[in-house]
């Protein structure tokens, strides 16, 4: 009887030793399919889409600008937020901006003081400071900072009703003294946050013969959404981005502007999370994959213009911390800092956990990139390039738990390749062309008629030598 037991024992030790190993056998997902369609175009990929919010506390000196640099920063909002509406900006101030805007070649949008203090004839002033006194060329200025939140911040005695009516007679006020000043300008708003859907058609038809760009913000949540939940919602950035154009085009809600073409759209804030202190999403690698695929769909929408929130943070937004650190939505712009000028179509078949974006760079090169929202393990995938012939390798840089937009080997490619996204990660699959596919199509059969020409020359010397 003790034999039995003696082998149960045994049995039963071996099962435990093996158990881990068989959780790792857990069901794979399939492959995923990728197609990459190069000659199916959806938009110009406009450089001003990679903007950051500026503010006059962040640090410009050379090591933190070669920082910038590299996250490739095409645009700077500036003061940033809730300051802009609460602080006078000085002449110092702008010296800064300007230098800083300089050093990185980017474009600048001004934000005019609304909230209480805020006045047409004291914006009209700050426009001939930098535009007529010096030659700073600010073409954007934009009116308040999110009037759709001011009835909840402290009231006092004499405050009026922050109503979109109010608004809009104040946004018309401001633009008409901007514009006395330098009509050249682009006058910007209503930076509205989460009241965008009853704001931005209102505003539409009051300011619809006057505004030049649209602008609003988008934070999906505070602390409330889960990781799957949060990554659930970059989707709704298009479905923003198309219900403003045809408010736009709407008669009924543009009676005075739908005959004028749509405005360039500018998302003037946008990030995981708008409560800055709380180090959950913010600062992550979660909130990293979030503005990764955000960014991607903004490009495949065609917006003129965004900027993120912000350039550097004194808590948990910023793609750079008080102390120079990095977080990892750092490494997110400095993967798109490689981006192209053209988005192409880029389908997957699992949109849901591993979205594709592609473009094409205007050094002939295919971008492309992949995004693995699967926190538990790695998908494989397909990638299917159609009408781009890729020449023999693809260089990949990774941005996931251990790598900040790091560079790995190249990885063979073809028309048809695999490649494994590792958990959490954005990969940046840079293609070249092949030789001959960059070719036009004459060029190609102008090459064989000469080959051919020749080939035929050297039969007929060597048929008359014989």
């Amino acid at each position: 009887m003790k034999r039995p037991l003696f082998l149960s024992c045994l049995i039963l030790l071996a099962l435990v030793m093996v158990g881990p190993r068989l959780e790792d056998l857990r069901a794979q997902p399939a492959p995923a399919r990728i197609v990459v369609r190069a000659d199916k175009v959806l938009a110009p990929v406009n450089p001003l889409l990679f903007g950051q919010n500026f503010g006059p506390w962040m640090n410009t000196t050379g090591r933190y600008v070669a920082r910038y640099r590299d996250a490739g920063v095409t645009l700077l909002r500036f003061p940033a937020g809730n300051f802009g509406d609460e602080n006078d900006v000085f002449p110092n101030n702008l010296d800064d901006l300007t230098a800083l805007a300089d050093a990185l070649d980017a474009q600048v949008v001004v934000q005019a003081r609304l909230w209480r203090a805020g006045r047409p004839e004291k914006a009209a002033e700050i426009v001939r400071y930098c535009n007529v006194e010096h030659d700073y060329g600010f073409r954007y200025w934009e009116v308040g900072n999110e009037p759709d939140l001011y009835e909840q911040r402290v009231s006092r005695s004499g405050d009026p009703d922050f109503t979109v009516e109010w608004y809009n007679a104040r946004f018309r006020e401001f633009a008409t003294a901007m514009k006395a000043v330098d009509p050249d300008i682009q006058v910007v708003g209503p930076a509205v946050t989460g009241g965008w859907r009853e704001w931005i058609p209102a505003f539409i038809a009051a300011n619809g013969d006057v505004v030049d760009v649209i602008s609003w913000h988008w934070y999906p949540h505070g602390d409330e959404l889960s990781d799957a939940e949060v990554l659930a919602t970059p989707a709704q950035i298009q479905e923003q981005v198309k219900a403003i154009r045809a408010w736009w085009r709407d008669p009924a809600v543009n009676p005075k502007g739908y005959r004028r073409a749509v405005p360039p759209l500018f998302l003037s804030e946008y990030n995981v999370s708008w409560a800055t202190s709380v180090h959950r999403h913010l600062g992550t690698l979660v909130g990293a994959l979030w503005n990764a695929e955000v960014v991607g769909r903004l490009a495949n929408s065609g917006i003129e213009m965004a900027a993120h929130f912000a350039l550097q943070g004194t808590t948990w937004q910023g793609l750079i911390g008080m102390l120079e650190d990095p977080r990892p939505v750092y490494g997110v712009y400095q993967l798109y800092a490689q981006w192209g000028e053209t988005q192409v179509a880029a389908e997957s078949s699992d949109e849901p956990l591993l979205p594709a974006f592609a473009s094409l760079r205007d050094d002939g090169r295919l971008a492309i990139i992949v995004i693995n929202k699967d926190a538990g393990q790695a998908r494989e995938a397909t990638l299917t390039i159609e009408d781009f012939q890729p020449a023999g390798e693809a260089q990949v840089w990774l941005l996931d738990e251990e790598h900040l937009a790091a560079e790995l080997p190249a990885i063979p490619a073809a028309e048809a390749f695999p490649y494994t996204c590792p958990p959490y990660s954005v990969t940046l699959l840079i293609l070249e062309p092949a030789l001959w596919s960059s070719w036009p199509r004459w060029a190609g059969l102008g090459l064989l008629a000469v080959v051919l020409a020749v080939l035929a020359i050297w039969r007929h010397r060597v048929w008359r030598a014989r």
